[in-house]
């Protein structure tokens, strides 16, 4: 299973990548809502799990989840 790790705070993004590695999931991780975005357009292949921060200081989980389900209606990638 493909993840994508979104947490401004890297040492949470690290020690989740390491235990979900453990579990042999492919994992990455961003400590930036900003390129989010991009990251999932870009993809090779689609993520199937998005573990979302819900306090971040650009954008919270919740608007980052609610742009992400409006770029895939919108079919924007």
């Amino acid at each position: 299973m493909k993840v994508l790790i979104v947490d401004d705070e890297e040492e949470i993004c690290r020690y989740l990548q390491r235990e979900l590695r453990n579990e042999r999931y492919e994992v990455e991780y961003i400590t930036s809502s900003i390129g989010v975005l991009e990251r999932l357009r870009e993809a090779e292949r689609d993520y199937e799990l998005l573990l979302l921060d819900l306090r971040m200081p650009e954008i919270d989980g919740f608007t980052l989840l609610k742009e992400i389900k409006e770029a895939k209606n919108h079919r924007v990638w």
